[in-house]
This record gives C-alpha cells, structure tokens and sequence, in this order.
C-alpha cells in the first residue's frame, strides 16, 4: 500500500508490545507512513532499540526525553493539540524497595 492510500502523518500511535515480533513490525510500518509511534513493552531496552531505529529511518518515535529513576521508567509527547502526554512503566518490587530504602 502506498502512502498516497494510505497516509498518517499527524497522526499519534500507541503501539503496545513494540519491543519485538509483531508488535515491533507494526511500530514500523506504521511509522513508515508517518505516524509519531509510541513504542511501548515490559522490555525498555528493546523498545529504546526499536524508537532508535525508527527515528534512524526518519520516522518519529518517543520524542520526549527518557525519565529513568531505575523503579519508574517514562516518556513524554506532545499530541497535534499540544497537550503533553505521559506514558511510564513501573516495577512495583523496585518501587516497593525504593520506599522500604527511604524511611
């Protein structure tokens, strides 16, 4: 399909599962018609790739600066009305120590 049919740019997408396999290959495809893709899994590192190389290929992926506080992991965008958008990843054990470390 051609990007004349088929055409997302200024358009936002939320695509759960993007670190790999079907997930990933979606996150592509989509951002190769010009989406802004959100890359969002339970694996950071992978889904830090994917963004990577999808912004390596000129699409637009996670803009927003990475907020790693090592129990919390976020990103931030901007959608097309300019409202500013929070996504995060959180590991409830990490968490848990952090807070038990604190007090």
């Amino acid at each position: 399909m051609s990007r004349d049919h088929f055409n997302l740019d200024g358009r936002i997408a939320l695509v759960a599962g993007a670190s790999r396999g079907i997930g990933e290959a979606i996150a592509r495809r989509l951002a190769e018609y010009g989406a802004h893709v959100l890359v969002t899994s339970r694996r950071i590192e992978g889904c830090q790739a994917v963004a990577e190389s999808i912004r390596a290929a000129g699409g637009k992926a996670d803009p927003g600066p990475v907020q790693d506080h090592g129990f919390m992991y976020g990103r931030s965008f901007e959608d097309p009305d300019g409202h500013i958008w929070e996504i995060f990843w959180m590991d409830m054990e990490a968490a848990k120590a952090a807070m038990a470390s604190a007090s």
